[in-house]
């Protein structure tokens, strides 16, 4: 399965709109996921009220507002896009480590190491330590395939109690933050941020990496993955919508 980001769809789920035609929700890979996961075909356990109420619960404890889903984002303002897979998020989590760490950068490719000696020495520094300074901790510590990023700016990711986590899906982060984070990623990977996520050329160095003439282009899966991730905190703090992972 997939790996897709999604912002400004849950508004249409609570007005009811998509729920009274699930056939077609069914009909659409995305919504169907979103769906599915979010227990829009009536799903006692794990319906969308109580995973937005799980949600709300967890920001108030950590002392935060209570996120408000706008109940309807113009078509023209929504963001949904297919990730490079689950790997698309390791890769740009590598060169944020290496960044972090101020380490020589590897050289790009499409394989990747997910016992990385750089990345793995990151988690160390911060797993368990609420006191880590290392940037990228929004990128970093968050599930890498399913939570939320609200539109707020708070400095750590909020992890749930156990009562709440699965609801939630995972630690709770910030797209103000985010954003923050993945713009210092595009410096360093030289990477436009006028280029179009879906343009031909940003495809073509995902598939392609380690042989373009420009640096993003050689590390083409961490410029395709950083290019989406920028979109969607954009159009998440423009529309006040959560960004979520699906």
């Amino acid at each position: 399965m997939g790996l897709d980001l999604s912002v400004g769809q849950l508004g249409e789920f609570q007005r009811g709109i998509l729920a009274s035609q699930p056939g077609w929700v069914r009909a659409l890979p995305l919504l169907s996921r979103m769906a599915a996961k979010y227990g829009l075909f009536g799903s006692e356990k794990d319906d969308l009220g109580s995973t937005l109420a799980a949600l709300n619960q967890t920001l108030l404890q950590a002392g935060l507002k209570q996120h408000v889903e706008p109940m309807s984002v113009p078509q023209g303002q929504r963001f949904s896009c297919r990730m490079w897979g689950y790997s698309g998020l390791h890769h740009l989590r590598r060169l944020a480590a290496y960044t972090a760490l101020g380490r020589e950068l590897y050289a790009p490719g499409a394989e990747i190491d997910l016992a990385d000696a750089v990345v793995s020495e990151y988690y160390a520094a911060t797993g368990n330590d609420d006191g880590s300074k290392l940037p990228f901790q929004h990128l970093m510590l968050h599930g890498d395939c399913e939570g939320f990023y609200v539109p707020q700016e708070f400095e750590r990711v909020v992890l749930p109690g156990s009562a709440c986590f699965k609801q939630v899906g995972g630690g709770i982060g910030s797209a103000h933050r985010l954003l923050s984070e993945c713009t210092t990623l595009a410096s360093v990977l030289e990477l436009p941020l006028t280029l179009d996520p879906e343009a031909k050329e940003i495809w073509d160095a995902a598939r392609e990496p380690g042989v373009g003439a420009e640096k993003w282009s050689r590390y083409g899966i961490e410029s395709f993955t950083c290019i989406r991730l920028v979109r969607a905190c954009e159009k998440s703090i423009e529309t006040g919508s959560l960004l979520m992972f699906c």
